[in-house]
């Protein structure tokens, strides 16, 4: 017969407060589950938090004098130029890079990255880069955008366009206005040299101005139907005018503020 146990009035009080090892070992497992769940919960939050705000967590400026032009390696490893009188602003973020074209001309060889776009915005238009190098030149309200490598997208007013290398568009007020030309030719800049080939005397003018601090202009209508080729040295302005006697039918006359005016040689 076996003895009876004289605990057996007290096991519910004592299982009461003194658990058993299975139940005492079951609770830590939810506590700590609770506990994972809400560190995840916490790092999904803060995930989506950063995401939606994409801060910057570095800026950079760019800038060239009038008459110079610069290259850099950006931090993504990207190859940045800038022509005479340029300016960007570079803003590193988690998720992107975004530039600014502030004024002037610039040419980009992005690095790829499938986490981090790539964007340019000029005024109200943005330039969304697909994995390309592409230009962009600012002038007044102008802009032009030029691709010569992959693909870009590009965001305006007017709407959105995909370029694929050998195109580009020309847009007025962030308006369309028309498709722009592109040969490799508009890239000798990075080089220090301006092409033409068979350019109106008026647009050639126009280019060289853009490298001295003086103006330059045609002064008559006859003048400006003339063409120009060849290559010239943007680091030498003036030696640009003061070859245009010996290639065209053209006279060049110095103002006292140090512009120069071309106009027709008289006969």
């Amino acid at each position: 017969m076996t003895a009876p146990d004289p605990l057996a009035p007290y096991k519910a009080a004592l299982r009461a407060h003194y658990p058993e090892p299975e139940v005492i070992y079951r609770a830590a497992r939810r506590r700590r589950a609770a506990r994972r769940t809400f560190a995840v919960a916490v790092i999904a939050i803060g995930a989506a938090f950063l995401g939606w705000r994409d801060p910057a967590y570095r800026t950079q400026s760019f800038q060239t004098a009038i008459g110079e032009h610069r290259d850099w390696t950006l931090a993504d490893g990207s190859r940045l130029s800038l022509n005479t009188g340029s300016a960007l602003r570079a803003e590193w973020h988690l998720r992107s890079r975004r530039l600014t074209l502030l004024r002037g001309e610039a040419a980009f060889d992005v690095a790829a990255s499938k986490l981090r776009r790539f964007s340019v915005a000029v005024d109200d238009v943005r330039i969304t880069d697909i994995g390309t190098v592409f230009a962009v030149r600012q002038a007044d309200a102008r802009i032009r955008v030029q691709v010569f490598a992959g693909e870009v997208e590009v965001r305006s007013p007017d709407g959105i366009q995909r370029l694929g290398a050998g195109s580009g568009i020309e847009l007025d007020h962030g308006k369309l206005r028309s498709a722009a030309t592109v040969r490799m030719q508009d890239l000798a800049w990075r080089e220090g040299r301006i092409v033409f080939d068979g350019t109106p005397l008026a647009e050639a003018v126009a280019e060289i101005a853009r490298y001295r601090r003086a103006p330059a202009r045609i002064a008559d209508a006859g003048a400006a139907q003339l063409r120009i080729s060849g290559q010239f040295d943007t680091a030498r302005p003036d030696a640009m005018l003061d070859a245009l006697p010996r290639i065209l039918p053209v006279d060049l006359r110095r103002t006292a503020d140090g512009g120069v005016e071309i106009g027709l040689r008289k006969s």
